[in-house]
């Protein structure tokens, strides 16, 4: 803080006025060394950062080194820019790649010891599969700084669609049933095309 007084030619002084002076700092510089690996389908399970998309996905982990210099604030938040290209539009069929974004707050990232001395940290992503994704970063101290070098590109492959859940009949007449369940609109990154209903006899 800054007090400030006047004074007039009669040498009389003000009373004394304080003042708020807030240094400026500059941006964070980029992390580096980003990678990113998806995870098995044990990882599904983990508390993960999603881009919107809920329900059938897989997790992709993004490793990186803190930025070299913090601009003179600590770094609140992290920027996750994810380039989503759909095998539809390498091929052709649908518009290009599709830019996704999420702000991650550095108190949330995990730390790891990968050399003595040589700290990363990491965070888990959920991500749609049947698509490539390519990761950048930026880190925030209320200003963003540059985005890192980009990572690699990560393939989420298409898989098994996830059981339907909560069957139930709902009515009965003569030899027809009603017959109701929950699943998803997707079925392991491909659109959902049809179900197939078996039915067991029970003659006890």
């Amino acid at each position: 803080s800054v007090k400030v007084r006047a004074r007039n030619k009669a040498q009389l002084w003000s009373a004394k006025s304080e003042l708020q002076v807030f240094t400026a700092y500059l941006a964070p510089a980029a992390p580096t060394e980003l990678s990113a690996r998806l995870l098995p389908g044990w990882a599904r399970r983990l508390s993960t950062f999603s881009f919107g998309e809920t329900g059938d996905t897989d997790v992709v982990k993004l490793q990186f080194k803190l930025p070299s210099q913090t601009g003179g604030h600590p770094i609140e938040s992290y920027i996750i820019h994810a380039e989503e290209i759909s095998e539809a539009s390498m091929e052709g069929d649908k518009p290009g790649p599709k830019m996704r974004l999420l702000e991650v707050p550095a108190s949330s990232l995990a730390t790891e010891e990968v050399r003595p001395g040589d700290d990363l940290c990491s965070c888990h992503v959920s991500v749609e599969p049947n698509r490539s994704y390519i990761f950048t970063l930026q880190a925030s101290n209320g200003r963003c700084g540059p985005s890192s070098v980009p990572s690699a590109v990560v393939f989420a492959p298409a898989r098994v669609p996830v059981a339907p859940a909560a069957p139930q009949v709902f009515a009965t007449q003569g030899m027809a049933a009603e017959l109701r369940w929950s699943c998803f609109s997707t079925a392991g990154g491909l659109s959902l095309e049809g179900f197939k209903i078996g039915v067991a006899m029970d003659t006890g």
